[in-house]
């Protein structure tokens, strides 16, 4: 099943970059978009067909359906600084490996300077800078796609890749992608040459307009029966032991930030946190586990010359009631290269009343896991937390609100047959499931199990099982689970 965004659908893979000054922002379509196949021992260019196309079947196997993607954007006439820059992928068609997971999987590349000088009309498997038995060096990501069909409503996945367009030298960026895992997974995106008639469409033009270091951020630890206030140190610490334990190890965090000052609009804002230390529980999974609050307008008096356990607005054995997400963070030594986690933050400094904005940290469940942060306190030069405003300049206002809250609607239509859609909205980037039951509690199908962007979204049950197998008239339920949320919705299925 596909989940499409039914606000910020776009039809053209773009590369767009977001001026950090100035008043403009830029969309750029590829100079060239193509992908290579190799055909038994003869090499093959497709570089006018209306799709990227990625796909192994066996390095050892059938090549002539072995196919590798490149995409390249020149940037050279960009004058403006690089605030944010983001990879929009619209999918034509994806299909995952039978025996591997209904997933398809692509693993990005950045060419260097170096190899910037294919092109879609010249380039085989034999002169590629990149294929399957030579990728590069410069391993971006991963992601892995869900089933798309043809004919399902166009889906576009974004990717931020500021930090590879922002260290470019040469103006020209090119991205590689190919399968080296999932055999026999499919992914085709719409190319600039595709002839369907969908003009590209600019979601978000953003520029920064103010980065914010915190007025305070600080960590409070319990010590026995004493209570011990930490604000000068290099980190933000996080850790729970237990609430009933050894109460000396438990550390709960705050950062705040006065935006009082910012007259502009407010497009975007994003928490910045760099990694100094984390570490997962033996017993619980390798990531360490935070979960972040939004302290009310009234608890922003702290400070962290002053605050201590006893009389913090919040702490174990007082969370707030805003609670906004969790976020698990993978493990990271201290002597490992810095590595910042960013999180959208929009909703919530949009809607401040008094220009100060404060973010509580906890673990509440993940018990022994420590998440340690640079602050600004650190001497190492490493990037402390950091809030980053952008602002909207010629932005379609419909498109760019974000949803309030998590919601699932009732299906459309209903009574149905065969098919019905069902909308949901995620405030925030969250890993959710969509499930169907029977009227009996048993599991039917699962729509959708995977990080799902915010935004306001669709997703069309067939009336299948996981089986593919059509299911009897009767009564069946769908329910939505992530992040503390759950919700369930009744449907009719009528033959």
């Amino acid at each position: 099943m596909e989940i499409a965004n039914r606000k910020t659908t776009r039809l053209i893979m773009s590369l767009v970059l977001i001026a950090a000054t100035g008043l403009f922002g830029t969309d750029f379509l590829p100079t060239d978009d193509t992908y290579i196949r190799a055909v038994d021992d003869e090499y093959t260019n497709f570089g006018t067909e209306e799709e990227v196309y990625v796909r192994q079947v066996s390095p050892t196997g059938e090549a002539k359906y072995n196919r590798a993607g490149y995409v390249k954007f020149d940037i050279s006439s960009y004058t403006g600084t690089i605030g944010y820059a983001e990879l929009q992928m619209t999918v034509k068609r994806t299909k995952g490996s039978s025996s591997l997971g209904t997933e398809a999987r692509i693993d990005f590349y950045l060419l260097d300077d170096a190899d910037d000088g294919w092109s879609e009309s010249v380039i085989t498997w034999n002169n590629a800078p990149a294929h399957w038995d030579n990728t590069p060096s410069n391993y971006l990501f991963s992601f892995e796609f869900l089933p798309h069909a043809t004919d399902d409503p166009d889906t576009t996945y974004t990717f931020d890749v500021t930090q590879y367009v922002a260290a470019d030298a040469n103006g020209i960026i090119s991205f590689f992608m190919a399968d080296t895992v999932r055999v026999n997974s499919t992914s085709q995106f719409w190319s600039k040459e595709n002839t369907n008639g969908s003009p590209p469409i600019t979601l978000v033009i953003l520029e920064t307009a103010a980065t914010f270091l915190p007025t305070d951020d600080t960590y409070i630890r319990a010590v026995d029966d004493e209570y011990t206030n930490f604000g000068t140190e290099e980190e933000v610490y996080v850790r729970q032991v237990s609430p009933t334990g050894e109460a000396k190890y438990n550390r709960a965090g705050y950062v705040k930030f006065d935006i009082s000052s910012y007259t502009g609009t407010i497009g975007y804002a994003e928490l910045q946190m760099t990694v100094k230390r984390t570490k997962g529980s033996s017993s619980l999974g390798t990531e360490a586990r935070i979960d972040f609050y939004l302290l009310d307008d009234a608890d922003d008096g702290w400070s962290e010359s002053v605050i201590t356990w006893n009389n913090a607005p919040a702490h174990w054995d007082n969370t707030p009631s805003n609670y906004l997400f969790s976020f698990e963070f993978l493990p990271h030594a201290t002597d490992d290269p810095d590595t910042t986690y960013t999180f959208d933050v929009t909703q919530y400094v949009a809607a401040d009343a008094n220009g100060i904005i404060s973010f509580f940290m906890a673990d509440t469940v993940r018990v022994n896991s420590t998440s340690q942060f640079w602050s600004k306190e650190n001497t190492n030069g490493s990037p402390p937390i950091t809030l980053v405003i952008l602002e909207t300049a010629g932005l379609d206002q419909d498109v760019a609100k974000m949803p309030q809250a998590f919601s699932l609607s009732q299906n459309y239509p209903n009574p149905f047959n065969p098919k019905t859609t069902i909308d949901f909205s995620l405030p925030q980037n969250t890993n959710i499931s969509i499930t169907i039951f029977d009227i009996l509690g048993n599991q039917v199908k699962t729509l959708a199990k995977s990080m799902i962007q915010a935004g306001d979204h669709s997703i069309v049950w067939d009336g299948t099982n996981e089986n593919n197998q059509s299911v009897p008239t009767g009564v069946y339920f769908c329910q939505m689970t992530g992040n503390n949320y759950k919700q369930t919705i009744k449907m009719l299925l009528m033959k």
